[in-house]
């Protein structure tokens, strides 16, 4: 399943807020230091697929979050359908 690029843009845009010195702690030292891998590569790799983790999650629950937000803004709906009704008459 492929999300719309403005899924991912907007993910991207809200954890591109998150440093990846915040996620230090995740890493086990004694991988860093027997693989010799770079922690930061393996904050950025990470980084990136928790992205696109959570635009699939995102994108599959896109249904449902839309009826939520119409629930929760149903006024603006009904003034949105009022205005288009009004234009058509």
């Amino acid at each position: 399943m492929t999300a719309p690029i403005e899924i991912y843009n907007a993910v991207e845009d809200q954890l591109g807020y998150y440093s990846l010195d915040q996620f230090e702690h995740l890493l086990p030292e004694s991988k860093i230091i027997y693989e010799d891998l770079d922690g930061n590569e393996i904050l950025e790799r990470a980084k990136e697929e928790a992205i696109e983790e959570m635009v699939d999650r995102i994108y599959c629950d896109l249904e449902a979050m839309v009826e939520d937000w119409i629930m929760d803004h149903e006024c603006q709906f009904q003034d949105c359908l009022e205005e288009k009704f009004e234009n058509e008459l």
